[in-house]
């Protein structure tokens, strides 16, 4: 990795085993996808650089466990984040459940200023959803957090997703400047969701 960068940002994953954050991390940053990927133990760090507005940004990223009997080491973690992307399984109603002990623990041990952005991870599983694209939209908008749907079997959203986190946490530290994106005048409102069509077992279109 360079030690050339213009910025530099700590985001980090949080959210239930298996909703699939270490892969997101693995397609993202290694172009790599596995269905056997282990389980994270305590903490992950893996980097990566990308580039807005001609600017080079530092993303690095902290992968979590998601296991009940790490939890109690996260915290200290959440020190110095600038985002966290919490991520939830569509085809698991509990790992929804769960996002508002994340979330919680965020806000108390890493301060109202962090950046948010909700994931609902494999989107493909259409046909296995628990959880309506519209109930996730719900959440974030309570909760100003950006919003979208992905996959790392068919890579949906998935470099999008960090993208789009580094564009927020970059202009939010900058100020406003003139967008190439459209779709980004809502999310510096703290809210979006991508009108893409989602890969599903049979190429079905995302509820809106």
């Amino acid at each position: 990795m360079s030690d050339s960068y213009d910025y530099n940002y700590k985001i980090i994953l949080l959210g239930d085993g298996g909703v699939g954050k270490s892969s997101m991390i693995q397609k993202y940053v290694y172009n790599k996808f596995s269905i056997h990927t282990s389980p994270t133990i305590g903490v992950v760090n893996t980097t990566k650089v990308v580039n807005v507005d001609g600017q080079k940004i530092l993303l690095n990223i902290w992968d979590t466990a998601g296991q009940e009997k790490y939890r109690s080491m996260l915290s200290s973690f959440f020190r110095g984040c600038r985002a966290a992307i919490l991520v939830y399984d569509i085809t698991k109603d509990h790992t929804f459940k769960s996002l508002d002990y994340w979330l919680k623990q965020v806000k108390d041990m890493g301060g109202e200023s962090v950046k948010f952005l909700l994931i609902g991870n494999k989107a493909d599983l259409e046909s296995s959803r628990a959880v309506t694209q519209k109930v996730g939209l719900e959440m974030a908008k309570v909760n100003s957090m950006l919003f979208m749907e992905t996959s790392c079997v068919s890579n949906y959203n998935i470099e999008r997703a960090f993208q789009e986190i580094a564009e927020s946490l970059y202009r939010s530290q900058v100020g406003p400047t003139q967008m190439e994106n459209p779709e980004m005048q809502n999310n510096m409102n703290g809210i979006s969701i991508l009108s893409h069509d989602l890969p599903s077992e049979k190429t079905k279109k995302c509820c809106n």
